[in-house]
């Protein structure tokens, strides 16, 4: 009894771990940063004063369809994150810091805000400044 976290103590480590982990490399992080500024900023040059006819709606419709494929290609890198942090996760789990709940909580939380929440923003925040 005198081991025993808190759940919320437990909590703050894991969240802490992988914000280490993302510091210690931050290369993933930069570039899916870049990747959503990049991807924005030529999205928003090619669709730059579209003529309000078919052809600009047609084109207009191909932005969307863009877009669908961009966020479906940003959601595979979860994969990869767990597939680096597998042992460390079933290593942790065997030993009983933490039940798997607790882990996926903090990876969805951290996944969430830094690599989908983050980059949609910059995304969307670039393709804005594009069409002004």
């Amino acid at each position: 009894d005198d081991w025993t976290l808190s759940p919320r103590t437990k909590l703050q480590i894991l969240f802490l771990r992988i914000v280490y982990c993302l510091q210690r490399n931050p290369m993933y992080l930069y570039l899916h940063n870049g990747a959503a500024l990049l991807i924005a900023a030529s999205l928003g040059i090619s669709f730059w004063q579209l003529p309000q006819d078919t052809m600009g709606i047609s084109r207009r419709y191909s932005l969307l369809i863009a877009i669908v494929l961009y966020l479906i290609v940003q959601g595979f890198s979860g994969r990869m994150w767990f597939r680096k942090d597998r042992e460390v996760f079933i290593r942790d789990i065997r030993c009983g810091y933490y039940s798997p709940l607790e882990y996926f909580l903090v990876v969805i939380l951290l996944d969430g805000i830094f690599i989908r929440f983050l980059p949609s923003i910059l995304f969307v925040d670039s393709a804005q400044l594009d069409e002004s």
